[in-house]
């Protein structure tokens, strides 16, 4: 089942200086687990952002996961080795947003 992240727990899409928002876990180009943070959720997209560059992109819901250190970690270790069908059965397990 997957657990949401409330509008108001976000930023508004401006730019602040505030603190980044919650952690997330993009299934990128190729399944590629990225770490990012959320930026601002809209009805069918979550804009995420890259705390270092400051770049953000928006990404269909289905494709951003809560962050969990344990499952970005086996991700993480799957994709750089190639393992595509253990890649996919992670991601399985991974809580949407």
């Amino acid at each position: 089942m997957a657990r949401h992240i409330p509008k108001d727990s976000v930023g508004s899409g401006e730019s602040s200086e505030a603190s980044p928002g919650p952690e997330v876990i993009v299934r990128a180009w190729n399944d590629e687990p990225v770490r990012l943070y959320v930026e601002s959720v809209g009805g069918s997209h979550v804009v995420v952002g890259n705390a270092l560059t400051g770049a953000t992109v928006g990404f269909p819901r289905e494709r951003v996961y809560l962050f969990d250190a344990a499952v970005f970690e086996s991700l993480k270790g799957a994709f750089e080795r190639g393992l595509k069908d253990e890649l996919s059965a992670i991601w399985l397990t991974a809580s949407g947003v």
